[in-house]
């Protein structure tokens, strides 16, 4: 599953660089957000992985970070091109830190599991 995550991540950065290539109204900003949210939702999998979780943990908080994954994908590429006073930039790192809590809790939670 490690090393599946990691072609997949690598295969959506790809796409997403085509698409920004490809298309006129795919603005860099938007290809650099979106490929920020990549990376970062393919190393959040593989480290829910990486860390010794329980497989029930694994295998739906993988579903949530993928789900989480393309809400974030969706807000990118609706965002302005700019930083400041955009909602939708904040509601992606909103949206990360929940994942990181959500690894730390279970991190925590599955060791104590049995």
């Amino acid at each position: 599953m490690k090393k599946t995550t990691v072609y997949i991540g690598l295969s959506l950065l790809a796409i997403n660089i085509l698409c920004w290539l490809l298309l006129s109204s795919y603005h860099p900003f938007n290809m650099m957000v979106n490929s920020i949210v990549i990376v970062v939702t393919t190393v959040m999998i593989w480290l829910l992985w990486m860390t010794k979780q329980k497989t029930a943990f694994a295998i739906s908080l993988s579903f949530i970070y993928s789900f989480i994954g393309i809400v974030q994908i969706v807000l990118g590429c609706m965002s302005t091109e700019s930083i400041k006073d955009n909602w939708r930039i904040l509601t992606i790192l909103g949206l990360l830190a929940f994942e990181i809590i959500l690894l730390i809790i279970v991190n925590a939670v599955s060791k104590n599991v049995k």
